[in-house]
C-alpha cells in the first residue's frame, strides 16, 4: 500500500526514467484523487481517471490521432460504447464495427460529407467508339451524386452506355436516381440504368447520337 501524506492528500507517483536518468513517464495519483499517467517529455497527460467523472485520454502533443486497436494480433471486434448507468449498461448505443461500418441507437446530429470519395467513370462499348464519361466542370462527382458528361463516340448503339463506380462498396445495393440530358432537347428516356454495390450502370435502349455531349446526373442513397 502506498499513502501519500499523512495529514492530507498528497501527490503519490511512480516515475519511469530512460537510461540516462532523464524522466519519460509518470503515474501518479494526485492531490485530488485523480490518477494520472502523464507523458513527461511532453508535459501531457495521456491518461487522467476521475472518481465519480470522466475519463480523459488524449493523443501525444502534435499531430497525433488516439487509436483503437492499432496493433498487430488486436481484437477485430470494432468498438463498441455501452449506454452505461443501472438500465442500459449492456445496451450498445454506438457500435463500429471491425471492418468501419458505424450504428448509433439514437440520431447523428452534426454536418456530414455524403459520399466521401470520387466516383470513378467509364464510357462503354455503345456509347460508341472514342466516348468518354468523366466529372463536369465546376461540379463535385462523390458517391452520393454528381453531374457528369458523357461524349459519344463514333457509331453509338444499343447496350452499356458508361459505367460509375462507388469510391466504397456498399453492404446492400444502392439506391439511385438518373437523368441523361442533351441541351435542347431535354431528358433522354431512352436510356436507364441499374445499381449494384459497387456501380451504376447506363445502359441505352436505342442508340444515342454520334459525337455528342449528354449530361448525366445522379444521386444515390443506401448503405
Amino acid at each position: 500500500m502506498v499513502q501519500p501524506g499523512s495529514t492530507a492528500d498528497q501527490n503519490g507517483a511512480f516515475e519511469l526514467n530512460n537510461y540516462a536518468g532523464v524522466a519519460q513517464w509518470k503515474l501518479k495519483k494526485d492531490a485530488s484523487n485523480y490518477f494520472r499517467l502523464s507523458d513527461v517529455v511532453n508535459s501531457l497527460d495521456r491518461l487522467v481517471l476521475f472518481q465519480n467523472g470522466s475519463t480523459t485520454l488524449n493523443a501525444g502533443a502534435g499531430a497525433n490521432a488516439v487509436a483503437i486497436n492499432n496493433t498487430s494480433g488486436s481484437g477485430s471486434g470494432g468498438l463498441i460504447v455501452y449506454g452505461g448507468g443501472t438500465s442500459n449498461y449492456a445496451t450498445a448505443e454506438l457500435t463500429v464495427t471491425g471492418s468501419g461500418n458505424v450504428t448509433a441507437n439514437g440520431f447523428l446530429s452534426g454536418r456530414f460529407v455524403l459520399g466521401s470519395g470520387t466516383m470513378t467513370m467509364a464510357a462503354g462499348s455503345a456509347a460508341g467508339s472514342g466516348a468518354t464519361m468523366v466529372c463536369a466542370a465546376s461540379h463535385i462527382c462523390d458517391g452520393a451524386s454528381g453531374t457528369a458528361t458523357l461524349t459519344t463516340g463514333t457509331g453509338p448503339a444499343t447496350g452499356t452506355l458508361g459505367t460509375l463506380s462507388f469510391p466504397n462498396t456498399h453492404t446492400n445495393q444502392a439506391n439511385c436516381v438518373l437523368s441523361v440530358q442533351l441541351s435542347g432537347t431535354g431528358l433522354i428516356s431512352s436510356v436507364g440504368w441499374s445499381e449494384s454495390t459497387t456501380a451504376v450502370t447506363l445502359t441505352a435502349n436505342a442508340a444515342l447520337t454520334a459525337s455528342t455531349a449528354y449530361s448525366v446526373r445522379y444521386w444515390c442513397g443506401g448503405n
